[in-house]
């Protein structure tokens, strides 16, 4: 017999790659705008009070900038097979929703 089909699954397959690659490019510019906010307001110390560790500032720096990296490198790999730049984006959820020090440190709670 053959592989059965769908009418519109050629279709369904395209609009899946374009929506892939499209993606990324979103989450890219919406972490490189948060990380510009956080810079901004972080710089001499504008927005914050100005006792505030500059640690954490570097910390939350560098967990800003982990999406829109890891969005650059989904795109990349969009190119070459779409399904591994699903997979980067899926491992970002349990990253970002995980509490992290500079969470617990805003929150007041113990580093346990």
């Amino acid at each position: 017999m053959g592989q059965h089909t769908f009418p519109f699954d050629h279709r369904f397959r395209a609009l899946f790659d374009i929506v892939a690659r499209v993606v990324p490019f979103l989450a890219y510019a919406t972490g490189l705008a948060l990380y510009a906010v956080w810079w901004y307001a972080t710089a001499q110390h504008r927005l914050v009070e100005k006792d505030l560790d500059p640690h954490i500032v570097t910390l939350a720096q560098n967990r800003t900038l982990i999406g829109p990296v890891v969005s650059l490198i989904g795109i990349g790999f969009s190119f070459l097979d779409t399904r591994i730049s699903l997979v980067l984006y899926l491992l970002l959820i349990p990253f970002f929703i995980r509490p992290s020090h500079i969470d617990i440190h805003f929150r007041g709670g113990s580093h346990d």
